[in-house]
């Protein structure tokens, strides 16, 4: 028996944070808070994440505004006042890295591409759970990278999966139904 075959497989978590956040905002039903949605996509995460193994490895990518104003003065996608406490949020939930770049077209799906590319090779991992409502060029090479690896793949997103994962028939959930739930119940 190879050292392979003797140790037990898990799997790994990828979020893209604004693409969870972001649409929660934007529901007029979900009252919570960008820290609230995403402790509820990493709960929801982990569970799913379980199902493949113990957890190996968990990452995180998030945008930090570069002004208030972008793209001559339209108003800004996110402020993201709340950066901070979201990245001590998943500091506390176990994330093995919390990466913060400058935002831009893709700059946190690139930044969490890379990381996934390497899982793609890394034998020990059964199974990624990517959080994201983003289906882009990056994310479905990606995609497309774990799964000719054999990895199992599970999307979650906030209130769609994208029509290019989609497409790609993988088991996927959505947030906002829980999320929705979640703001309506009594403290």
């Amino acid at each position: 028996m190879n050292l392979e075959e003797s140790t037990p497989k898990g799997s790994v978590i990828l979020m893209d944070v604004e693409n969870l956040t972001i649409p929660a905002g934007r529901d007029m039903s979900c009252s919570l808070t960008d820290v609230e949605v995403l402790q509820f996509a990493i709960d929801q995460a982990g569970q799913v994440a379980a199902q493949f193994g113990p957890l190996i490895r968990a990452d995180a990518a998030l945008s930090a505004a570069k002004s208030d104003k972008f793209g001559g003065g339209k108003k800004p996608v996110a402020m993201r006042k709340d950066n901070s406490r979201m990245t001590q949020c998943l500091i506390d939930c176990g994330f093995t890295s919390v990466i913060l770049v400058p935002q831009g077209k893709d700059s946190a799906d690139l930044a969490l591409c890379e990381i996934g590319l390497m899982i793609a090779n890394n034998p020990q991992v059964q199974g990624v759970v990517l959080c994201t409502g983003d289906g882009g060029e990056p994310f479905l090479k990606l995609v497309q990278a774990l799964i000719t690896a054999g990895k199992s793949v599970h999307i979650i997103a906030y209130d769609r999966i994208p029509q290019s994962l989609k497409s790609l028939n993988l088991p996927s959930s959505l947030l906002i139904s829980g999320a929705r739930l979640a703001s309506t119940e009594p403290e």
